[in-house]
């Protein structure tokens, strides 16, 4: 429990040093060694939204990490739900709308899958309507 404690901080330092890659490796470690812990999946889902404009090529791209940083926080254990749930509903003003997958030929349900250091695999959801 003290390792996975000590992984969390160490997530939590790269988040702010802005080392994302590292926020999920350190994260990752802690989920192993401790997967009750909700604040690992808080952390990545952060550093998947903070990366979100330096992943891909295009807006719809950039839109999809936000889908991965949601699949995170819906992970979270109940003493952090009321933050998750607030974090949430701003990432999903971020998802991509409906013409950006248009494009791409990608419809509601779809499997959308992240590369590079992400390596999500994730649900395809549209932006809210205003």
């Amino acid at each position: 429990i003290q390792k996975a404690d000590y992984y969390v901080r160490m997530a939590d330092v790269k988040l702010r040093q802005k080392q994302y890659q590292s926020v999920k490796t350190n994260a990752m470690q802690a989920i192993k060694l401790n997967p009750k812990l909700g604040q690992p999946y808080m952390l990545i889902a952060q550093a998947y939204a903070y990366a979100s404009k330096d992943y891909g090529e295009d807006d719809f791209d950039h839109a999809a990490v936000f889908l991965a940083a949601v699949d995170k926080l819906q992970q979270v254990d109940p003493n952090l739900t009321a933050q998750a749930n607030e974090l949430i509903a701003n990432y999903s003003q971020h998802f991509p709308d409906k013409s950006e997958a248009f494009f791409r030929g990608i419809t509601e349900g779809a499997k959308v899958t992240l590369g590079s250091w992400i390596n999500e695999t994730t649900t395809a959801r549209f932006r809210p309507s205003k």
